[in-house]
Formats: C-alpha cells, structure tokens, sequence
C-alpha cells in the first residue's frame, strides 16, 4: 500500500510511487554522494538549484538522486504529482 502516491510530470506510466519515501531518499543520497555527471549539462545552472559556482558546468549529484524509480526520467521536487485517482484505487 502505499500512502501517498505519486509520480513525476514529465512520466508517462501508470504506475506510482510512494512520495514521501522517494524525497527522503532522494534528499538523503543527495547529501551523501559526492558529484556525478549532470543529467542536462545543457541546461546547467538553470536546470536546478545545486549547481553552483563551486560546482563546474554539468557536474552534480542532485541530477543522479532526483529521478523517476520507474521509468528513470530526472524528476524535481516541483514535478512530483500526487495521484488522487491512485490513492483513491488503493
């Protein structure tokens, strides 16, 4: 079961994932790692608040933390979605 089900805006599955232990553990394995290769090196540093000027273009962990566990698609804070529908079925 799980309490609150959720996925990220850009997924296109039906399935969810319980929000509340995917940002705990998202926000922990952002702080543990160390600096990986940023998913959208692209859009670096606009495309989320852990790139800094400590931080060289395209390098972060947050990028590597904050993805979908379904479908691997990177998944901010601000795109997670709660489903109503989901909880409702469960």
């Amino acid at each position: 079961r799980l309490p609150a089900p959720a996925k990220g805006k850009a997924c296109r599955h039906a399935e969810c994932f319980d929000l509340h232990t995917f940002i705990r553990c998202s926000r922990n394995s952002t702080r543990i790692k160390g600096s990986v290769r940023c998913n959208n090196p692209d859009m670096a540093p606009t495309c989320h608040p852990q790139h800094a000027p400590k931080k060289p273009r395209g390098r972060c962990d947050y990028c590597r933390s904050w993805r979908c566990p379904i479908c691997s698609s990177p998944t901010q804070l601000a795109d997670l979605r709660y489903d109503p529908f989901m909880a409702e079925i469960l």
